[in-house]
C-alpha cells in the first residue's frame, strides 16, 4: 500500500533501453547482394559502412532492383547517433522527425539500433462495400 510522504523510486529510461535490433560492420566495398546476405544471417537491421549507414532493406531492395553490385557505400546514409545514457525522449524525437532508425552507441562502439515501428495493418473494406453494392444493385 502507498505510503504518504514516502519517496519512491522513479523510472527513467534511457537509449539503451529501447534497443531492439542490431549492427553489423561492413566494409563499404561489400556489394549490395553480399550486404543484404550478411545482414539477414547476422538477423541485423543496419550495416555499419565507415562513418554512414546502410539499412538491411536498402541492401534488399537495391539486389531485388537488380543493383546486386553496387557498393554498400553508395546505398549509404547518414542515422541520427545517440549515446546510451541519452533519455528516452532524445530518441523518439528522432523517429517523430523521419529517421527510419537511431543508432545507439556506447562511448564509440555501437550498441545496437532503435527501429520506428511498422506501420499497422488497415483492413480492407472492399469486401464489404461490394457485398453492400451488390445488394443494392
Amino acid at each position: 500500500m502507498a505510503r504518504r510522504a514516502h519517496a519512491y523510486p522513479q523510472a527513467a529510461p534511457v537509449a539503451a533501453d529501447l534497443v531492439d535490433g542490431a549492427l553489423v560492420s561492413a566494409p563499404p566495398a561489400l556489394a549490395a547482394t553480399d550486404a543484404a546476405c550478411l545482414a539477414r544471417r547476422r538477423n541485423a537491421e543496419v550495416l555499419a559502412a565507415g562513418d554512414r549507414w546502410v539499412l538491411r532493406a536498402d541492401a534488399a531492395r537495391a539486389d531485388a532492383l537488380g543493383l546486386g553490385a553496387l557498393p554498400i557505400a553508395r546505398l549509404a546514409r547518414p542515422l541520427p547517433v545517440v549515446g546510451a545514457r541519452e533519455s528516452e525522449i532524445a530518441v523518439r524525437r528522432h523517429l517523430a522527425g523521419g529517421a527510419p532508425a537511431v543508432i545507439v552507441v556506447r562511448g564509440r562502439a555501437p550498441l545496437g539500433v532503435v527501429r520506428r515501428a511498422p506501420p499497422g495493418v488497415s483492413i480492407s473494406m472492399q469486401a464489404h462495400l461490394e457485398r453492400t453494392l451488390a445488394a443494392d444493385g
